[in-house]
């Protein structure tokens, strides 16, 4: 995987440019934005292709068979002016950018939305949201200390951005490896629900995700190139829980008490940031009798590989996110599969979900 944002060289010919748009596979709204924004040219966006919001979840934006054969068009003269080397100048301004995601939302955006959207699009490829202070602005000899919960997706962030400031930090991380919630679920067809050119820091942008939802296996290597990337690893303690955090009014500090390999030992620091995330315990529904069960059970989140499912009845309670996932997969193998479900949820088609 890369964090290379340039555009790549164009080098196939008119006719693999058109079978490329030309086939299944090609989702084609996003093209379109995509190309004015490297060329500098609105006129990619015309009127009548103008995306219906209703619709962003169809097939192609919902567009009919008239406008996709337009936008291929369009997209094969853009992407052909791309292969000769045309690029837009520095001058692209915001009122530019707020056209161009206008467009693509269906909507006219404001100006609160336009920068909630360039700062996690990044199309400048900058880090909107660094730190514009330091801890040396402040105060330059004070030693201070920031101890983060947990080394998934938002302690590294926290860990990274503290290092930008010039903040000591240290991550107590209770797993033997980063990724928190990347780390532990690991049940079949595990994988992100969103797309993942926003599922990332937007600072650590990707062009080449495999996936458009990536797999968990995938997600994990990205946190891990990131916390190599970011210089922080040396600063994570594994293997280490933190059991309680008490606050010492004297002395102005926190006193948490760790759990590690090697016994039980104090840490003292002056803030705590907690990055423990909300699904990194199981739940378990209080039925009758499910302690008692004889047969194999376990939490999604838990997953037991060890279990073979192949041919067997298998019961699941929940049809969450994970379920969503798991289940096709479990059907897959299993003799029968039965769902029990409290609290219907809504259920929508992505077409793109396993390409």
């Amino acid at each position: 995987m890369s964090f290379n944002p340039k555009i790549s060289q164009i080098l196939e010919s008119d006719d693999e440019i058109r079978a490329i748009l030309a086939a299944p596979g090609t989702e084609l709204p996003p093209l379109l934005p995509a190309l004015a924004f490297a060329l500098g040219d609105l006129t990619l966006l015309p009127e009548d292709l103008w995306l219906d919001p209703e619709k962003s979840l169809e097939e192609q934006g919902g567009w009919d068979a008239d406008q996709q054969e337009l936008c291929r068009e369009i997209a094969f003269e853009g992407i052909k002016r791309l292969r000769s080397g045309e690029i837009r100048d520095s001058n692209f301004t915001k009122d530019d950018l707020r056209k161009i995601m206008s467009w693509a939302c269906g909507t006219q955006l404001d100006g609160a939305y336009l920068e909630m959207l360039r700062e996690e699009l990044s199309p400048e490829n900058q880090d909107l949201r660094a730190p514009d202070w330091s801890k040396e602005d402040y105060t330059v000899d004070r030693d201070f200390t920031v101890a983060i919960i947990g080394a998934g997706m938002s302690g590294i962030l926290a860990a990274y951005r503290l290092k930008q400031s010039g903040v000591n930090c240290v991550i107590f991380e209770k797993n033997h490896a980063i990724g928190g919630t990347w780390l532990e679920n690991t049940y079949p067809g595990c994988r992100v629900d969103v797309s993942n050119h926003v599922y990332c820091y937007s600072f650590m942008q990707k062009h080449d995700w495999p996936h458009f939802h990536s797999t968990q296996e995938v997600l994990l290597e990205y946190f891990n190139e990131c916390v190599n990337h970011f210089g922080i690893r040396d600063d994570i303690r594994f293997s280490t829980e933190v059991s309680s955090a008490v606050w010492n009014e004297d002395s102005g500090r926190w006193v948490l008490e760790l759990v590690g390999e090697d016994g039980e030992e104090s840490f003292i620091c002056h803030s705590i940031v907690s990055a423990v995330g909300q699904l990194n315990r199981p739940s378990y529904p209080e039925i009758d009798g499910r302690s008692s069960f004889k047969g194999a059970s376990w939490h999604s989140a838990r997953w037991n590989h060890e279990e073979k499912i192949e041919g067997k009845d298998i019961a699941v309670i929940g049809t969450g996110c994970s379920a969503i996932q798991f289940i096709p997969r479990v059907a897959e193998e299993a003799a029968s599969t039965t769902i029990f479900q409290r609290t219907p949820n809504w259920l929508m088609p992505r077409p793109q979900y396993h390409k």
